[in-house]
């Protein structure tokens, strides 16, 4: 029913099976279609009500910020107004298929000159001057045009094509939302541990310079502290820019400015292995669905149906052709009177020699789809490469998470025994700032990590044409159960 109401032509719903994917990602609350973003608000009521950002409303989740994005982002409604654009010169093409009717009108006034013979009426001398008018009627109808039939289905091509470079806008917005909102979260992440990082400093350099000054530790040691504070401040410095670097991508991605976000609850979060395991599973998707991979399917039978056209001008033109027109003369050489004429009939066009350019155009054609077939298999080629990297990249990140968590714990412990080494005697300063430092970049790295998990779950099914809605959703549960449990 949604893909009926999207396009009702039967030749859009039977096209290789392009639109069984198209429906089954506009099942998954896709608003892909020009018909998905007319409904789009209700969509963004039932998901969430999208309202400004304010004290009142708390921190932004990530599906307020994409909805936000899909209403805002400049480079998003560029492309929808493409698509509407291409809509209507669909329209226009279904158009050429029906009955043209054109009125047209004169009105003269008319000084005749004749002198001599005039049809039948020998030695003629006629001087007046008179009003003619002249009002008609055309009616054509195409009744055999191979390459306006041709065209039509190009232009349903050309709209399913323009269709999935909006999908595709879409899956790269959404990508763009989730990179540049994990991307504060990261700096921000970053900025506080950092911070904490340079207060653990400040605590040891104050006992370095307590114990120097009971000359229990050496000038050295008193230096080495100084200066790993001032790295620690430097870092915090630089830890800021970042953040402010990461809320201008997150403004821009978005179209509005956002300041208070969700963040990832600290403890552990769940982890999802990709389903299926198999990579080829994905790889195989990856060929049939990929939008690049379905842009150059659709490009290529653009190309074959522009090579049926070449073809068909070697072919004859027929159309229905009727008129109606009705004539007024004040005057002239035949008198004042009123004309009404009516016809109707067929007019033939074949052609029978064009210099050779129907050929050349026929050569043309036909090179280009060798050149769209090709390009269909690099597509496909490139799928498969971005598929594979993007399902490996994905284990690496679930077997980093916990790793990576695991170097938290095992850094903070260390870095507590080198602390209370230290307070016996044990350990030396040098030590408790490289433990103090391991920890932090542990934290950073933890912190890093979860991030790209996410990112690299959303990637893998972007380069297999798999991405819905409902896979941003996964994470926003996550966000939003971490922040109602503070």
């Amino acid at each position: 029913r949604i893909c009926r109401a999207l396009d009702p032509t039967p030749s859009f719903m039977n096209r290789n099976g392009l639109v069984r994917r198209f429906c089954l990602r506009t099942a998954g609350l896709r608003a892909a279609s020009l018909a998905g973003l007319i409904a789009f608000p209700l969509l963004a009521q039932a998901l969430e009500p999208p309202r400004a950002p304010g004290p009142e409303a708390g921190p932004a989740s990530l599906l307020t910020v994409y909805i936000e994005a899909l209403q805002r982002n400049a480079e998003y409604r560029a492309q929808l107004a493409a698509t509407r654009a291409v809509t209507e010169l669909d329209r226009a093409m279904a158009g050429k298929l029906l009955p043209q009717l054109g009125l047209g009108a004169s009105y003269d006034y008319v000084f005749e000159n004749l002198e001599g013979d005039y049809y039948s009426l020998p030695n003629v001398d006629s001087r007046e001057n008179f009003a003619r008018g002249i009002v008609g009627l055309k009616l054509t109808q195409a009744l055999y045009q191979p390459e306006l039939w041709i065209s039509r289905d190009q232009s349903e091509l050309r709209l399913n094509q323009s269709r999935f470079e909006l999908e595709k806008a879409e899956d790269q917005l959404l990508l763009d939302v989730v990179g540049a909102y994990f991307g504060v979260l990261a700096a921000q992440d970053a900025w506080r541990l950092t911070q904490a990082e340079s207060l653990a400093v400040e605590r040891q350099l104050e006992q370095v310079r307590i114990r120097g000054q009971a000359g229990l530790a050496l000038e050295a040691e008193v230096l080495a502290a100084a200066a790993q504070r001032s790295i620690a401040y430097a870092n915090l410095i630089q830890a800021e820019s970042r953040i402010d670097t990461a809320r201008s991508a997150l403004d821009l991605a978005a179209g509005m400015r956002f300041r208070d976000l969700k963040t990832l609850p600290e403890e552990d979060m769940p982890l999802e292995r990709p389903e299926p395991a198999d990579p080829q599973s994905w790889i195989a998707r990856a060929r049939e669905q990929n939008l690049d991979v379905v842009q150059a399917r659709l490009s290529s039978q653009l190309a074959q149906l522009e090579a049926e056209k070449a073809r068909s001008a070697r072919l004859p033109r027929v159309d229905a052709v009727g008129s109606a027109s009705y004539l007024d003369l004040d005057g002239g050489v035949s008198g004042a009177r009123t004309e009404e004429d009516a016809r109707i009939g067929v007019n033939l066009n074949l052609p029978l020699y064009t210099g050779g350019s129907v050929t050349a155009a026929i050569g043309a054609a036909d090179a280009a789809v060798d050149r769209a077939a090709a390009l269909v298999e690099a597509a496909q080629g490139r799928a498969e490469r971005d598929t594979r990297v993007a399902f490996f990249a994905l284990l690496n990140s679930l077997n980093k998470v916990p790793a990576r968590a695991d170097a938290v714990r095992a850094a903070r412990a260390s870095e507590d025994a080198t602390v209370a080494g230290y307070a016996a005697g044990t350990r030396t300063n040098a030590e408790v700032l490289r433990a103090v430092e391991d920890r932090y970049d542990a934290e950073r790295t933890y912190s890093a990590a979860r991030y790209d998990y996410m990112l690299d779950s959303l990637r893998l099914k972007f380069s297999a044409g798999l991405l819905v809605n409902g896979d941003l959703s996964r994470f926003d549960r996550i966000l939003r159960a971490a922040n109602s449990a503070h």
